[in-house]
């Protein structure tokens, strides 16, 4: 094996990445430019919610599906999965947190861990009936198949997360390009997009004014604008 010294090492690292990322867009270009739009629709959500308390989780939670786009480009598929499942949790946690403020509040001063098994609960979760009774009604036999396919994606992510044996099979020993585990990660992904999407619009849309609506209208029509029920509270909206 070669021995570089550290600069050299890094630098040849990072011609590396440069060509896998060339191959990724080769293989996966379409997919990846949208994980890339993606983001602009993060930032929409993020300016309506600047304000609130919890918007430093959204924040970093934004952040980190950012990095997981960048280092599933780059052939750093477990980490990306890491990434994807932060983004995932800590978006839940905010969602979660921004209903109970004594909550928020503990785990602020180290009081209280996050548990996804709470964030996710079927009774008191983000989504959950209980919620959706609260903030989204008409999106209430929704929560349910919203609710499996977040756990299906966390515990795919988890797998990746806590290095599960099956995943040593799907990974190779170094760096590289590998099409298949970046078109699985892709489809992850686009999961999660429409999760995340999903909840925000469920806890959010009906407090919003009718220009903060118009300001998210185009976040929802690769992810959830095709469901009826997201389509009727829309055509309400646009009545307001």
């Amino acid at each position: 094996m070669k021995m570089y010294k550290s600069k050299e090492y890094y630098l040849m690292l990072n011609d590396c990445s440069r060509g896998i990322i060339n191959q990724s867009f080769s293989s996966e270009n379409e997919s990846l430019n949208k994980q890339y739009n993606f983001i602009q629709d993060l930032d929409s959500w993020m300016e309506v919610l600047n304000n609130r308390p919890e918007c430093n989780l959204y924040k970093n939670a934004f952040t980190e599906y950012q990095h997981a786009i960048n280092l599933s480009c780059q052939g750093m598929y477990r980490q990306a999965f890491v990434a994807l499942r932060f983004f995932l949790e800590h978006t839940f946690a905010a969602v979660y947190f921004s209903v109970r403020e004594l909550e928020f509040k503990l785990w602020q001063e180290s009081l209280q861990d996050i548990f996804w098994s709470k964030l996710n609960d079927e009774d008191n979760g983000v989504l959950s009936s209980t919620m959706s009774k609260i903030y989204s009604p008409l999106l209430v036999e929704e929560q349910e198949k919203y609710r499996k396919r977040a756990k299906s994606v966390y515990r795919k992510c988890s797998e990746y997360t806590h290095g599960n044996f099956a995943t040593y099979s799907t990974l190779k020993e170094h760096i590289s390009f590998d099409s298949s585990i970046l078109n699985l990660l892709s489809k992850r992904v686009e999961e999660s997009q429409e999760i995340i999407i999903f909840i925000l619009f469920s806890r959010f849309w009906g407090s919003l004014d009718r220009n903060e609506k118009i300001s998210l209208e185009s976040t929802l029509n690769d992810t959830i604008s095709s469901n009826s029920a997201v389509q009727n509270i829309l055509s309400d909206s646009q009545g307001d």
